[in-house]
């Protein structure tokens, strides 16, 4: 199995705090935080789902061309239907600080989508940037439409 597979189980269940692998032999215990570490080193970034219990406050971005293009560029050959997406800020109420955003109108699946959309803009991220992927529900969308133009639109 590859390493991103094994990763992407664990980051999509929250529930889960690492994986064992050969359980019934000489067991090698991954937990969350070592699965992170090795995709921090491997790759210079790491991939956490996070869920959002309150609302999102969203936020126009000053950013380069270059992010957008890139960001447009992987959103056009993704096997993916993409109907529209944004860059914006975002942070929820109880948060003081706002992160980079990238909310994307899709069907298909964005196991394989965020990966390859993460990979494509990290090289424009400063260190120690934060930033999210988000599939786009209606709300979400509509206060994106009031914020921003579309850095892609079908």
């Amino acid at each position: 199995m590859p390493f991103d597979m094994l990763h992407h189980i664990v980051v999509d269940d929250p529930r889960l705090s690492g994986v064992v692998i050969n359980p019934f032999g000489s067991a090698l215990i991954l937990k969350r935080d070592h699965l992170t570490a090795m995709e921090n080193a491997a790759i210079g970034m790491t991939h956490e789902r996070v869920e959002h219990p309150g609302k999102l406050i969203l936020a126009r971005t000053h950013h380069s061309s270059a992010l957008t293009r890139a960001f447009a560029k992987v959103l056009a050959k993704s096997p993916a239907e993409i109907f529209e997406a944004y860059i914006l800020t975002a942070r929820q109420a109880h948060e003081r600080t706002s992160h980079l955003l990238f909310l994307i109108d899709f069907n298909g699946d964005r196991k394989q989508l965020f990966p390859t959309v993460a990979e494509a803009v990290q090289p424009y991220m400063k260190p120690g940037t934060t930033f999210e992927l988000l599939k786009a529900d209606l709300a979400l969308l509509n206060a994106a439409r009031k914020k921003a133009a579309p850095a892609f639109k079908k």
